[in-house]
């Protein structure tokens, strides 16, 4: 079953990340929010114009990957929501899978099917920390910023960014 938080986030502007794991090491890929679809039975569907590293990914190891967020929905603490999905991933070519998904776009190759990823989501709020990762930062050190610079130096004495 997905969630209505979730599919309230899917009807927003928004970037969804895909990460597998392969052979050479870990890929992501990106696609659009709304380009994500449920099947009647509530299977999570992606369509596929590329996505060739992702497809040999996926071949060597079905685990996957997924956040999506939208600034626009009603998080845990104000606006902004997102969910991290992990789940397992297929690639699909022909059949009723692939034509659900081909209906509502032409130009898509394959369509990547996620499944038993539901048991396994957590809902993440994208617009602060709570209280209790706030105190664990301070307690490591740490200033939590969410506009702190990726590796932002570290001076004598003073606290690191996380």
């Amino acid at each position: 079953m997905i969630p209505d938080k979730l599919q309230q986030i899917m009807k927003q502007d928004g970037v969804v990340a895909i990460a597998t794991l392969g052979p050479d090491g870990p890929h992501m890929v990106n696609t659009w929010n709304s380009y994500l679809k449920v099947s009647p039975d509530g299977r999570l569907f992606i369509p596929a114009g590329y996505m060739h590293k992702t497809e040999a990914n996926i071949a060597h190891n079905p685990s996957v990957l997924i956040t999506l967020g939208s600034s626009k929905v009603e998080g845990l603490h104000g606006m902004g929501a997102g969910f991290l999905i992990k789940g397992k991933a297929r690639f699909v070519t022909s059949g009723p899978d692939f034509d659900f998904m081909k209906e509502k776009f032409g130009w898509l190759r394959a369509t990547l099917a996620v499944t038993n990823g539901y048991s396994n989501m957590v809902m993440k709020t994208m617009s602060s920390f709570t209280k209790r990762e706030n105190q664990k930062h301070a307690a490591d050190g740490c200033r939590p910023s969410r506009s702190a610079p990726i590796a932002a130096p570290v001076a004598a004495g003073s606290r690191r960014w996380c």
